[in-house]
């Protein structure tokens, strides 16, 4: 039988920000209670005063499924910024079939206490994905996990 020597304190009422650029989806967030607060933000535009308060007064940033569509330098500005003052985790995912670029915390130049990833299964692929893939049915994501 395995037994855990640590026994970290649950986080109890964690403050969740939701940021997209879909409004629908943010209040959806918003009223059945995942988000305290949201954000209704493009990440390929300017980015507010109001998404760098969160960013910078949160503990965990998690982008999941978000990457492909963020112009090449800006998650790496904003998770050099999140990084910054140390203490915090950042889980983010990438899918390599839709988007071939590398985002290994080393890849994006980042100082870290350790990370670790892993390839998880996505979707099948429609049949035109399908052709235009040279006939790989199915997609997965790689997913890190990153202490810094």
């Amino acid at each position: 039988m395995w037994s855990q020597s640590v026994h970290p304190e649950p986080i109890r009422n964690p403050e969740i920000t939701g940021v997209d650029i879909t409004e629908n989806a943010l209040q959806f967030g918003l009223q059945s209670g995942v988000f305290a607060k949201i954000i209704n933000q493009n990440l390929n535009e300017p980015l507010s005063p109001a998404f760098y308060e969160a960013l910078d007064n949160a503990d965990t940033l998690l982008c999941m499924m978000a990457l492909s569509y963020i112009k090449d330098d800006v998650f790496q500005a904003v998770i050099s910024r999140f990084a910054a003052s140390g203490g915090k985790f950042a889980i983010y995912s990438t899918i390599p079939i839709f988007d071939d670029r590398c985002y290994s915390p080393d890849a994006l130049g980042l100082t870290v206490k350790w990370s670790r990833s892993v390839v998880v299964w996505h979707r099948l692929l429609t049949d035109a994905e399908v052709k235009a893939n040279g006939g790989v049915t199915a997609s997965f994501m790689r997913v890190y996990v990153v202490e810094f």
